[in-house]
């Protein structure tokens, strides 16, 4: 691929090598059966002219024909505008070039092959001139064969004039049909394509405004919880906490960070490291057991989506698990990540609540973590909690396309 060249191979430019192919294989079928007429009429032009035509209706195609597949489309076009002036010029020469003219009997050979230089100029790409060339070439062809061959001859010369002139027409018709079907195709395509990057530049914009919204609730609230505790130990892991979601906060302004949390994966053992972490700096009392059978990374908008549902769920259980007495309360969680999925568990064994009584202005269980996972492809989520019996949030995902 060239530097002039899109990084997309375009219809348009397909559909020239298709027609390319096409002229090729043409050319050198018009070619053969102008070879017996070829033979007889060898010693009736000059060396150079006989040798000039050789060039035009055998090598000529056999470049082309070369050149379709793997050429740049530029040398391509190039090319068939070149043959295709170099055929009108023989054409216009043929006359000069004979030792005796007006004593040929029968047409000149090269005449049954003239019309290709039309369809090369087309598929060229000049339209005007493709138009034009169909014209001449039946003019040129019809007084060639009036001045090549003997007196009489006029109506046979408007006969073989009037045949490239409609043959050449639909051919540059045909020609211009398919190069505007292949135009509208790329401009269909390119509007598609710019759709496309307006829809991910939304989407992205609506990602991260989630992605904020719910860590300044997620973070903002729980180092509010965590301020408001007597322990001392628990106020400083509150300031500790807010000092780490300013710089966090701090850093995503950056366009790399941005573009991070959108394409960035992490490998399976770094996830749990990660969760680990996240679980840690909010309760280091909490146990954390892992289980890693998987090798595939884990796609960032997963990532920090089960990170984000997991660090909810602890928080809840700081906030409620104790009840109003504020009883002692043994949490977990529990991580397995397999081939193609994670499932993930936070468990206490605190005063639990009933589902129902939960209203759907909380962000904290309805948006942090069912609604996340639930806008998550392959994301399931469910909180399982009673009165009495603790509280358990189970998050799972599995790599869509899989069963």
């Amino acid at each position: 691929m060239t530097s002039s060249e899109p990084a997309h191979a375009s219809m348009e430019d397909s559909v020239t090598r298709v027609l390319t192919l096409g002229y090729a294989l043409g050319g050198l079928t018009f070619g053969a059966l102008g070879t017996p007429a070829l033979l007889r009429q060898w010693h009736v032009y000059h060396l150079l002219w006989d040798v000039c035509s050789i060039l035009v209706v055998f090598v000529m195609p056999l470049v082309l024909l070369a050149m379709t597949r793997r050429a740049p489309i530029r040398a391509i076009r190039r090319t068939l505008l070149g043959t295709g002036i170099a055929a009108f010029g023989l054409l216009a020469t043929l006359v000069p070039a004979m030792h005796s003219p007006g004593t040929l009997e029968e047409a000149p050979w090269f005449t049954l092959t003239a019309v290709i230089g039309v369809a090369a100029v087309c598929i060229a790409g000049r339209t005007v001139l493709a138009w034009i060339s169909a014209v001449l070439v039946g003019v040129g062809i019809g007084l060639v064969r009036l001045l090549a061959g003997p007196p009489g001859l006029e109506a046979q010369a408007t006969q073989d004039g009037l045949y490239p002139i409609v043959f050449g027409g639909v051919l540059v018709g045909m020609i211009l049909l398919f190069r505007d079907l292949a135009r509208r195709t790329d401009e269909a395509t390119d509007r598609a394509r710019a759709e496309a990057r307006e829809s991910a530049r939304r989407t992205a914009v609506r990602e991260e405004d989630q992605w904020l919204r719910q860590f300044l609730h997620d973070e903002v609230l729980s180092v509010l919880v965590l301020a408001g505790r007597e322990d001392p130990a628990l106020r400083e892991s509150a300031r500790q906490h807010a000092r780490t979601a300013l710089r966090t906060l701090q850093d995503s302004a950056s366009p790399r960070a941005a573009r991070q949390r959108r394409e960035g994966g992490f490998a399976a053992r770094d996830f749990v490291v990660l969760l680990q972490e996240t679980v840690y700096e909010i309760s280091p009392a909490v146990a954390f057991t892992s289980q890693v059978t998987r090798s595939r990374p884990v796609p960032a908008e997963v990532r920090r989506a089960l990170v984000t549902a997991v660090g909810e769920a602890l928080r809840n259980s700081l906030r409620h698990a104790g009840g109003a007495e504020e009883r002692a309360v043994q949490r977990a969680v529990e991580v397995r990540l397999r081939d193609e999925r994670i499932d993930i568990r936070v468990l206490d064994d605190g005063v639990g609540f009933s589902m129902a009584g939960v209203g759907w202005d909380r962000m904290g269980v309805r948006e942090s973590i069912l609604g996340s996972i639930a806008r998550l492809p392959g994301g399931e989520a469910r909180v399982i909690s009673a009165p009495g019996e603790g509280t358990q949030v189970e998050i799972s995902w599995t790599r869509p396309g899989v069963r």
